[in-house]
């Protein structure tokens, strides 16, 4: 542990009133919603400061929920001149990246922030470089930053302030937390110290993508034998082949050609390449990711290599729903998957 022991330093936020919030995307914007409107414990929050790559995003923010009726936060742009005054300040960004520029880079906030601050990091992030940043961040500024990543049991429970959240972090700057994990959570699973909540949620991430891979081919040589993709989805959602993706996202925006999920295919190919860098460098490889053969003989990178094709074909599309890796399997495979107006139609079979 570098610098001064934890019970040197100044003790993590016990109250929350002013909160910071990083990252008003596709799945930030709603839970900073929800907890402008609904987090009161341990007491009312009175104040939520957002920040956004888009201020047309942060203006929208703060006019729509200083609008709203009964809401005890009100909601402000986060400026150098009031970062100073959050007890917790959450980042949701694209990648562990932008969650180190905005903390520890050259406009970064952590040295506005006063010892004792609480920084929660909802973002999918290289673990190990997750460890390096609690490390400093504790270190340099008394900081505690607990990773928290973000999954969700069912469609669309983000929206709904029921997220999934995988935990890690020391116990008390976790529990300094967890009034804001609760308030936007239906499930809050404790993993370890810091990092070890990214390190599920790359693991989690890969199952997932797997299941992707394998429900994608399913679909192409369902079709090429003559089988219909939808019927066989509804009848792997009543069978051992469910998944997450086959009961909701590749059904009603992949099947339905909408591709519309919110969750980009650039963003799942960064993802599994962390995952691949977390096989080879606890079973092997070094860390250095990439390798043809490495990762739990190879089947992480072969995951990693069929999306990163996909993606390749679409024109390296960065806004590319992943939904839209479909239509790369499909050429692939020399077949076209019909698009389905009415994907839910017959789910319960005969």
């Amino acid at each position: 542990m570098s610098g001064a022991a934890l019970s040197d330093r100044d003790p993590p936020t016990k109250e929350i009133r002013t909160l910071g919030y990083i990252g008003l995307g596709n799945a930030g914007y709603f839970l900073a919603k929800h907890l402008a409107t609904h987090l009161s414990a341990p007491a009312p929050l009175s104040r939520i400061l957002v920040r956004d790559l888009s201020s047309e995003r942060e203006a929208q923010f703060v006019r729509e929920v200083n609008a709203l009726e009964g809401v005890h936060a009100a909601a402000e742009k986060g400026t150098r001149d009031n970062w100073g005054e959050c007890d917790v300040v959450v980042t949701m960004l694209p990648h562990g990246d932008a969650v180190r520029e905005v903390l520890l880079g050259k406009e970064g906030i952590a040295p506005l922030l006063k010892p004792g601050t609480v920084l929660i990091d909802t973002s999918s992030a290289d673990p190990f470089n997750t460890v390096k940043m609690e490390e400093e961040l504790r270190s340099q500024y008394g900081l505690y930053l607990v990773d928290s990543a973000v999954t969700q049991e069912r469609d669309r429970a983000i929206g709904d302030g029921e997220v999934t959240y995988l935990v890690g972090g020391q116990d008390e700057a976790v529990e300094a937390a967890m009034p804001v994990l609760k308030c936007t959570s239906k499930y809050v699973f404790r993993m370890g110290g810091p990092g070890k909540g990214h390190i599920a949620k790359t693991l989690n991430n890969y199952v997932s993508a797997a299941a992707i891979c394998a429900l994608l081919d399913a679909y192409v040589l369902g079709a090429k034998a003559g089988v219909d993709p939808l019927t066989l989805t509804h009848a792997f959602n009543v069978g051992t082949a469910q998944s997450f993706s086959s009961r909701y996202s590749m059904t009603r925006d992949g099947l339905s050609g909408s591709h519309d999920s919110g969750y980009n295919l650039a963003l799942l190919v960064k993802d599994l390449r962390i995952n691949e860098r977390v096989f080879d460098a606890l079973l092997g490889g070094g860390g250095s990711g990439g390798g043809e053969e490495g990762a739990q003989d190879g089947y992480p990178a072969h995951v990693r290599r069929r999306f990163e094709r996909a993606l390749e074909a679409l024109g390296g599309d960065a806004g590319a729903c992943h939904t839209r890796a479909l239509r790369a399997w499909e050429k692939e495979a020399g077949v076209e998957v019909p698009k389905y107006e009415d994907v839910w139609a017959g789910k319960l079979g005969d």
